[in-house]
């Protein structure tokens, strides 16, 4: 009940993370969570990705790639239209 009065009380919320090891997720989550960032720890198979995932998450790092070189292709259609 204090967490979820805690959350609830928030407008923005990121003190809480619900780790779920059940599969089924609508009866694993209270309703108060069910719109906040939780991860689903019931797959053993995945458990290292979804470990890394929290870590990221807990230290506010990018997960998106650096975008990567402008394609070849690209780079000729903006030479002829420069030309």
């Amino acid at each position: 009940m204090i967490i979820q009065g805690d959350m609830l009380s928030r407008q923005e919320q990121n003190k809480y993370i619900a780790i779920l090891r059940d599969k089924n997720i609508d009866q694993s989550l209270p309703i108060y969570v069910k719109s906040k960032y939780a991860l689903n720890w019931a797959d053993k198979s995945h458990i290292d990705k979804e470990f890394d995932n929290l870590l990221l998450y807990l230290f506010d790092c990018d997960v998106e790639p650096p975008i990567g070189e402008i394609p070849l292709f690209i780079k000729k259609q903006l030479n002829k239209k420069t030309s």
